[in-house]
């Protein structure tokens, strides 16, 4: 049995671990950005403090759909 030739494998599974590496630094960016949105406060009303998120629901991006 002679063997396969896996060259064309092997380069689409390093595409797919670069494409995943990207939306994973990606998301990190985004996961950061967001966490410097929440702030503590104190609510004296209910004599607590709470955690609020101040901003709007991130997007993912775009190209994420395509990738």
């Amino acid at each position: 049995m002679s063997a396969m030739n896996l060259t064309g494998i092997h380069a689409k599974i390093r595409r797919a671990e670069q494409q995943i590496q990207m939306i994973s630094d990606e998301a990190e960016g985004i996961c950061k950005d967001v966490q410097q949105r929440i702030v503590r406060e104190v609510r004296e009303d209910i004599d607590k403090q709470v955690w609020v998120y101040r901003g709007g629901t991130p997007n993912a991006p775009i190209s994420w759909s395509v990738t």
